[in-house]
């Protein structure tokens, strides 16, 4: 009565789209395998053993290793407003192989770090590519033809193990240029000249030396292990800061984008709108006042 659940069945995987239409608490749930989640609509309340409890919204993402037991409230569920997650559970042996392939056949730059999937972060915001990776998941579950459907669930599945461990390595680095831990990489010393230089004009001559590589290889060693370039982490952390100064209402928008290190005042709103879906200024007017 409280919930429907639809299951796409693949070789190495299963992907369900749970839809709960009555508000109710307490609800147990646990995967025998490795698992993702994402929220597509509504509210919960999480509650996971080793872990504060935490509230899950739209366009984020809950990882639940194996056997770990979630305890699920939902506050805001109705029959007319559901709420709707989808959670896709992974072949332990499938996640194994990928990462063991990673590093054996694209080892991060640091021979000291493997790939691997941080079990300890387990909640966070869905990336754009993670979410139309999902999206291409689910659509694979109306290919009629079974061969088709195996092998390229297996391709995507791989795929989104890559982006899930790049996504996690952005939000590291994001954690840290906001100050709220520390961060160990081979990129330490580049990160920490975008955190100190965030506002000021920053030479990619500069960050790859700190690297200590070629222009080339920094940019293909970054992309590859944060699933971005340099110059798209530095936009995304201005747009960051922007947001920040905008709850300000005394802050103007020429102010923020200067004070944000932007140098162009066009340029600034087509970057905000396009990260964010709306110039800055109606992001402005949607902040609440308090």
């Amino acid at each position: 009565i409280v919930e429907d659940r639809n299951v796409v069945q693949f070789g190495n995987g299963e992907l369900s789209i749970y839809e709960t239409r009555a508000s109710a608490n307490d609800f147990a749930l646990e995967f025998n395998s490795f698992a993702l989640t994402a929220m597509i609509q509504g509210k919960k309340v999480m509650h996971m053993q080793d872990y504060n409890s935490f509230d899950y919204f739209p366009d984020e993402l809950v990882i639940v290793p194996p056997h770990k037991q979630m305890r699920i409230d939902f506050p805001e569920a109705t029959f007319s407003n559901p709420t709707r997650c989808i959670a896709l559970v992974i072949d332990d042996q499938l996640l194994k192989n990928t990462i063991d392939l990673l590093n054996e056949r694209s080892p991060k730059v640091s021979a000291q770090e493997d790939w691997q999937v941080d079990t300890q972060k387990l909640h966070f915001n869905a990336s754009k590519e993670i979410l139309n990776t999902l999206t291409r998941l689910a659509s694979l579950g109306q290919e009629n033809d079974i061969f088709s459907r195996t092998v390229l669930s297996e391709l995507t599945l791989k795929e989104l193990i890559v982006r899930l461990m790049q996504s996690q390595a952005q939000h590291q680095v994001t954690e840290y240029i906001q100050k709220k831990h520390s961060f160990s990489s081979k990129f330490s010393a580049v990160t920490n000249y975008i955190k100190e230089n965030i506002t000021e004009k920053i030479d990619i001559g500069k960050l790859s030396s700190l690297a200590c590589m070629s222009k080339p290889n920094f940019f293909r060693a970054f992309k590859k292990e944060f699933g971005l370039t340099p110059i798209e982490l530095i936009i995304k952390e201005r747009i960051n800061l922007a947001k920040q100064q905008l709850v300000d209402p005394s802050a103007s928008i020429t102010d923020v984008c200067y004070g944000s290190g932007f140098n162009n005042l066009s340029h600034f709103f087509r970057l905000f709108k396009k990260h964010e879906g709306v110039t800055p200024k109606i992001f402005k007017h949607q902040i609440p006042q308090s």
